[in-house]
């Protein structure tokens, strides 16, 4: 059941992807609108493709989409703490090109909850625990729990209010000075500070999620080893230490649940530059794998190993894999026989 929502902004954060924004906006604008949702786009593209989308769109819904053209060299967390400052909403919910927002039950999930005074929702896929539209009441709780899956870019919906010392700017430079690397975990940073140590109340729904399309060169692989070790480290670190107790595990578990140390990752890593023998040796030599992950086999041998040797590795991976879902197929169909 379609409800309207005139407390909530989606902040679509772009870069350089005009197809998601025409396959997104052309899927979800009508339900958006239907639902007094406001949409925002922060595009830091290095052209215009996505203006020209948007106006065409505006032309077509007398305006409804709030366009914001950035600096390309803007950094991720920089437009997602703009599109938090700007919002004129209650909630705002900064959220990846790549999400497709056409779902009505996804709304009628977050309506729901956001009329509990919620000062943020978490939402992914998917949880290990058993905590689904479980309230948190302290960060450290929510930390402890949830920290892996606010690590991608729509992860959280937050209160608006909560980042009004933002507004100053001594406080803005603060926090800017603090998380000054290029690496999407900045803002988390910001907003785990904001919350630590005071009165909080959060809550973590298991929300199914659909993709408008994927890029075959995804670019945080060129960095993966920077990102996801380098930067995820620095982040933790700098955070608040009240959430000291679990920093280690929250590195650990994120690493383990996103399969940070698997072949398939680490083989993509390596075909676009984010993995090779003089970076791996990098961060080994200052211990930060060690940090993340006990299995460091994988990552040695996509790093040091030849490239072709990898792709037949990359083949066999394959095979395997399809074998083992056609002998479990025929199983099946085995056991249906039988029973019959």
């Amino acid at each position: 059941m379609k409800q309207y929502i005139n407390n909530l902004e989606i902040a679509i954060i772009t870069y350089n992807r005009p197809d998601f924004i025409k396959r997104n906006l052309d899927a979800s604008l009508p339900l958006l609108i239907d639902m007094g949702i406001k949409i925002s786009i922060y595009d830091s593209s290095t052209n215009f493709e996505i203006e020209s989308i948007v106006k065409n769109m505006n032309d077509q819904f007398n305006g409804y989409v709030h366009y914001h053209k950035l600096s390309s060299n803007t950094r991720v967390d920089d437009k997602v703490l703009i599109s938090i400052i700007n919002s004129d909403r209650d909630y705002i919910w900064p959220i990846a090109d790549s999400v497709y927002l056409g779902d009505t039950e996804i709304f009628d999930l977050i309506c729901e909850n956001l009329n509990q005074e919620l000062d943020y929702i978490c939402v992914f896929a998917k949880s290990n625990l058993d905590n689904n539209k479980k309230l948190y009441l302290d960060s450290v709780s929510f930390f402890s729990d949830c920290f892996w899956h606010s690590t991608w870019l729509g992860g959280l919906i937050f209160r608006k209010n909560l980042f009004n010392t933002l507004l100053n700017n001594e406080t803005y430079q603060y926090f800017s000075t603090k998380y000054d690397k290029n690496d999407g975990f900045s803002y988390l940073g910001i907003f785990y500070d904001l919350i630590a140590n005071k009165k909080t109340k959060g809550i973590f729904l298991i929300v199914k999620f659909k993709s408008v399309g994927y890029k075959k060169e995804q670019q945080w692989l060129k960095r993966y080893l920077e990102v996801w070790c380098y930067n995820l480290c620095y982040f933790i670190d700098s955070i608040d230490a009240a959430y000291n107790s679990f920093k280690n595990s929250a590195l650990r578990e994120t690493w383990n649940i996103l399969q940070l140390d698997k072949f398939y990752w680490n083989y993509k890593a390596r075909l676009a530059g984010g993995l090779n023998a003089k970076i791996y040796e990098n961060y080994d030599s200052m211990g930060y794998l060690d940090r993340v992950t006990n299995n460091k086999s994988i990552i040695r041998f996509c790093a040091h190993t030849p490239v072709f040797v990898l792709n037949v590795c990359n083949l066999l991976f394959v095979f395997c894999r399809l074998l083992k879902k056609i002998i479990n197929k025929t199983k099946t169909l085995f056991y249906t026989r039988n029973e019959i």
